[in-house]
């Protein structure tokens, strides 16, 4: 099947389009898929690591709180085996009353003696009835340490709950006693498990260091689900990467972080759907723009196409067979065999064909002796009609003056006057011709003035463009400019985050200072040991956040420049639209002035045109003046024998001696026909020139020949 010129066009450019914007999406999306996956994978990291920060620096404050209260004199006394403790038992409990107040997310608050049996608490039917002296958090506050312990089953509500305690010390470093706090579980959970969400869906808990979960937004899971449930492993949890799992038919990703505490493990977990979600979204975008992309090309190229072949009417192959035969003189091609409608070059080519093969017909009438048809012209510029129509005249007028001046030959001087008006007559007839031609060329005149006008207005257009463009062109150094800007004020911003990592790294050798002299004050230092090594968790992250920022600032700078590449080539462009305009303007401004040379050459040829049509007036007159001369007669002879001699006829030897005798009187009234005439001219008022015998009835005494 052989394609048509618009889809040989078409086809292989949409082909080359859509396989270069696959590619270009494939790649582009490979990479943001990566990237995005990347960004989600931290963002989800970096949530879990913000959490367990939280809550680790939550749980050291809280034992922090509940060391201070333990050294508190009226604990110290209230544990003591004498009536003086006795005594300070029920301020004890009054303390204990408020503190939960106070604080409302602890549950019990217990003050025990050294063993284990409970003397004080905010619930008073506790008092000597609990006794933890079996309890390894216990055992551990009567070596003199401070114990977070791990999730217990709580002995008074069944509840899992994490026991906070700190050892009661007297003056001498003996412990008498211990301070318990406890927080249940689920209240942890709500604190800090449940308002972390990853997505719309995501959610975080807890597990302890064996793997079983101890804070679950769903309360019934926890002390009952296990991370080994879902196949998770140490060894997983330390790769730091996310790890992916099925968790109730659906596919999870989680990111788990060290609390700090007792080994636990603070978990976010994001369903995958919702992690791809960015990615699945840039898919479809990317595939609805190339879509969009290539439809909206592929119209616009259908429409160039449409207006590149629509001028020629038919397929080029078509077009060169016909133009052939016609080279070739053949006229028969049948346009009719065509199935659509014909346009454009085919269309002229068939108006060629036609208009040759009419003068064809009207040269071979001709041949026959027909010369009562007349030929149309196909356009002013119609030279091969103009030359058939030039000729048809010429021997319509030589056949009908030779008709008349046979006429007058043989009738005499009595058709003298006849021919006479005749010759008036055709002069009539051709002032009105050009009368007519006169005011076409007048309504040519006004029609080149028009276009004159047009030319000078798209004048005007173009160097409103040329305006535009050197606007456009400034614009673009201003951007440009600007864009610069933004690059250095970048790289600027870039060295004030490397002077906030050298700040975080001075803090981070403060913190590490600090640690020291903490550990040199021993017990008395120990909170300040707590607060210093959280100054340094803050540096480090400090230092990571200004790390991650600076290669930030660094990608931008890097897309900055190239927005600059991008802004300088735009440039080029318009510096080079600013020269086509430039150029535009130079030549419509040439046409504007050619066409204003049209106009006037125009109204110089109304003015000649005005001049033959006062010619032919006078031509008129001055044949009504010869229908009363009878020398005139001769006149008549002469052009008859002037238009036979345009004949070539066989010479014969028997007319030479009389054809050279009527040469000779014929000369001498053609001199006696001047004098007249010229005498006529000068009488009358209405010429405008002088006029040679010849204008009115030329003669050529080179044109006789010899005739039987």
């Amino acid at each position: 099947m052989k394609l048509s010129l618009r889809n040989q066009f078409l086809i292989p450019t949409l082909f080359l389009l859509i396989a270069g914007m696959g590619i270009m999406i494939a790649i582009s999306f490979g990479h943001s898929k990566n990237a995005i996956e990347k960004m989600a994978a931290e963002q989800v990291r970096q949530l879990a690591v913000f959490s367990s920060d939280r809550i680790e620096s939550w749980i050291n404050g809280v034992q922090v709180n509940i060391d201070s209260w333990s050294r508190e004199i009226l604990f110290k006394t209230a544990v003591k085996d004498s009536y003086l403790g006795e005594s300070a038992r029920e301020n004890a409990i009054k303390k204990l009353t408020v503190i939960k107040k106070d604080y409302k997310f602890f549950e019990n608050l217990v003050l025990v003696n050294k063993k284990g049996d409970a003397i004080a608490s905010n619930m008073p039917e506790l008092i000597g009835k609990l006794n933890i002296a079996d309890r390894p958090y216990f055992q551990e506050c009567l070596k003199g340490k401070s114990v977070i312990s791990d999730v217990l089953t709580s002995r008074v509500s069944g509840e899992p709950l994490v026991i906070f305690s700190s050892p009661v010390k007297q003056y001498d470093e003996t412990v008498e006693g211990v301070l318990t706090f406890t927080v249940n579980m689920d209240t942890l959970a709500r604190m800090f498990i449940n308002p972390v969400k990853s997505g719309q869906n995501g959610y975080a808990y807890m597990c302890n260091a064996e793997g079983l979960i101890i804070a679950h937004p769903q309360k019934e899971q926890m002390m009952q689900d296990h991370i080994k449930n879902y196949g998770i492993t140490q060894e997983m949890i330390k790769s730091n990467e996310l790890i992916k799992y099925l968790k109730n038919g659906n596919e999870v990703k989680a990111a788990f972080h060290q609390v700090g505490i007792n080994g636990w493990l603070f978990a976010v977990v994001s369903n995958s759907s919702e992690l791809m979600a960015p990615v699945n979204k840039l898919r479809n975008i990317n595939i609805i723009v190339s879509l969009s992309i290539t439809a909206f090309v592929g119209i616009i190229i259908f429409f160039i196409a449409q207006k590149v072949t629509l001028p020629l009417g038919a397929e080029p192959h078509v077009l060169s067979e016909v133009a052939q035969k016609i080279a070739l003189g053949d006229l028969e091609y049948d346009f009719s065999s065509q199935d659509k409608k014909i346009t454009g070059v085919f269309y002229n080519i068939r108006q060629m064909s036609e208009s040759i093969k009419a003068k064809a017909f009207f040269a071979e009438t001709i041949a026959k002796g027909d010369l009562t048809k007349d030929i149309s012209l196909s356009s002013e510029k119609d030279l091969l009609g103009k030359s058939l129509k030039k000729m048809t005249e010429n021997l319509r007028g030589i056949l009908a003056q030779v008709n008349q001046s046979g006429k007058a030959v043989e009738i005499g001087t009595e058709q003298i006057n006849s021919s006479s008006q005749l010759l008036a007559q055709g002069a009539s007839e051709q002032a009105g011709s050009l009368e007519q031609i006169t005011s076409s060329m007048i309504q040519i005149g006004a029609q080149i003035r028009t276009n004159a006008d047009n030319a000078s207005q798209a004048s005007s257009l173009a160097a409103q463009s040329r305006q535009m463009a050197e606007k456009g062109k400034d614009e673009m150094g201003n951007m440009i400019s600007a864009m610069e800007n933004i690059s250095e004020s970048s790289k600027a911003i870039a060295k004030i985050i490397k002077v906030i990592d050298e700040i975080a790294f001075q803090t981070n050798l403060l913190a590490l200072n600090a640690a020291v002299e903490a550990a040199r004050a021993g017990r008395y230092g120990k909170g300040f040991a707590v607060v210093a090594e959280e100054v340094r968790n803050l540096a480090g992250r400090s230092a990571k956040a200004a790390k991650e920022t600076a290669e930030l600032i660094e990608g931008a700078v890097k897309k900055v420049e190239h927005g600059n590449n991008i802004a300088s080539q735009t440039a080029d462009a318009l510096n080079n639209i600013l020269f086509s305009a430039v150029k535009t303007a130079e030549l419509v401004g040439e046409i504007a002035a050619a066409s204003s040379e049209q106009a006037n050459g125009v109204e110089q040829i109304n003015q000649g045109l005005t001049q033959v049509d006062q010619v032919t007036q006078t031509i008129a007159a001055s044949a009504d003046e010869m229908a009363n001369a009878s020398n005139r007669v001769s006149a008549q002879s002469v052009t008859l024998n002037q238009m036979i001699s345009q004949f070539k006829l066989k010479d014969t030897s028997s007319h030479d001696l009389k054809l050279n005798a009527d040469i000779k009187h014929q000369d001498l009234e053609k001199k006696s026909l001047k004098k007249d005439i010229e005498d006529q001219k000068n009488a009358g008022k209405s010429q405008t020139r002088n006029l040679k015998p010849e204008e009115i009835i030329p003669l050529n005494d080179d044109e006789f020949e010899t005739y039987d």
